[in-house]
């Protein structure tokens, strides 16, 4: 799995095991600090990311592709299963990103919860479950 944020790659390994994993990503725009989770554990962070950039209403959001010249590409895309994707106007704590990695909860996020995706069009071989195949993490 990758995460390229304004062209600062991330390459991490999600074990493809067949169970759920939980991916998290933070970013607040005064210093442009930013983290990135998997199953609660930090895998890779930075700052001067976007400093001071605010993200303004009616943009879109893009999972699982590229946004580059030559638009949606098959080979770019995300395929596989997805659920509970959820965005926060704020940081969460690492605490609270570690206790919704170890559980299947029902949480919305403020500025976008998992119903607005639900609606939203995909590209790819993209797998919506509701609910989610999600086992709680001991």
């Amino acid at each position: 799995m990758f995460i390229l944020l304004h062209s600062r790659l991330h390459n991490f390994v999600v074990s493809p095991d067949g169970i759920w994993h939980h991916v998290a990503v933070t970013w607040e725009n005064i210093n442009g600090t930013y983290e990135i989770f998997v199953d609660g554990q930090l895998l890779g962070n930075g700052s001067g990311l976007q400093n001071g950039n605010v993200i303004r209403n009616g943009g879109h959001i893009i999972l699982g592709n590229d946004k580059d010249r030559s638009g949606f590409t098959v080979k770019d895309a995300f395929s596989g299963n997805i659920s509970r994707v959820n965005l926060w106007d704020y940081v969460l704590p690492r605490k609270t990103i570690e206790l919704l990695s170890k559980r299947c909860g029902k949480e919305n996020g403020e500025l976008v919860a998992w119903r607005d995706f639900r609606g939203g069009t995909f590209h790819g071989v993209v797998n919506i479950r509701e609910p989610s195949s999600c086992k709680r993490l001991q």
